[in-house]
């Protein structure tokens, strides 16, 4: 298990791939005849895949080499594994009972994103102590969530920040992104994030912008419930 960017990487295969051609190699194991798709938008196409270890040790054909364990993927799709990055996964992956993943694992999910919608713990060192408890059978991408931000500081006051409530919020938002949170989560349709003026989002997201984090928003409105779909999605790109 290594960290990146605050992310939890849990024991997965490292995508570290050599295209091979033709000679004799032992792998641990071979995945072969599958139709490979790489995820970098190519069409698919019939090739072999090795690991050793836990790293993706050579791509292609394979034909020649040797294994420990040989799996015959004729017929079968192959591609890296899929990122969910809206998922409410973070309080299933801390108990015993789920933190293996397997329900994702066997949808080819390997890195969820937490956090969603400005919900979750705003303690992010903490949350990522309860994950690592039990071990994790995927990836999983912290977000700092802004209505818990919003909570900590003002409660479920509907009403607009003061400047020196939004500088604690800053202030949470930055310790969230040291501690190696992905970005920031907001849920505008829903209190307490739906009581944050435009202007709060853009303040707090610049200091995620400072850590080249992304900013992911379950947006104020989807229909005509309050300032409707298309000030909805204007809002967010701002």
């Amino acid at each position: 298990m290594r960290f990146s960017k605050g992310a939890l990487l849990a024991a997965s295969i490292l995508i570290q791939a050599t295209f091979a051609g033709a000679g004799h190699a032992q792998y641990d194991v071979i995945i072969r005849g599958a139709r490979m798709l790489d995820g970098m938008g190519n069409p698919w196409r019939y090739a072999d895949v090795a690991v050793t270890g836990e790293t993706i040790a050579a791509v292609g054909d394979l034909s020649n080499s040797t294994a420990q364990r040989v799996i015959d993927a004729s017929g079968l799709y192959l591609a890296p594994g899929f990122i969910d990055v809206h998922t409410h996964d973070g309080p299933g992956l801390a108990t015993p009972e789920l933190s293996h993943a397997r329900p994702l694992l066997a949808q080819g999910i390997t890195t969820v994103f937490i956090n969603p919608d400005g919900g979750g713990p705003s303690d992010l060192i903490a949350q990522r102590e309860r994950l690592l408890e039990h071990g994790l059978g995927v990836n999983v991408a912290q977000l700092v969530p802004h209505g818990s931000v919003r909570g900590a500081v003002i409660g479920m006051d509907d009403r607009a920040a003061t400047s020196h409530e939004l500088d604690e919020m800053r202030d949470l938002v930055r310790r969230g992104m040291e501690a190696g949170a992905f970005g920031l989560s907001s849920g505008l349709y829903y209190a307490p994030g739906s009581y944050a003026e435009t202007e709060e989002i853009i303040e707090l997201a610049k200091v995620v912008g400072e850590f080249g984090g992304v900013y992911q928003s379950h947006i104020r409105d989807e229909a005509d419930y309050n300032i409707g779909l298309v000030a909805a999605v204007d809002e967010v790109i701002r």
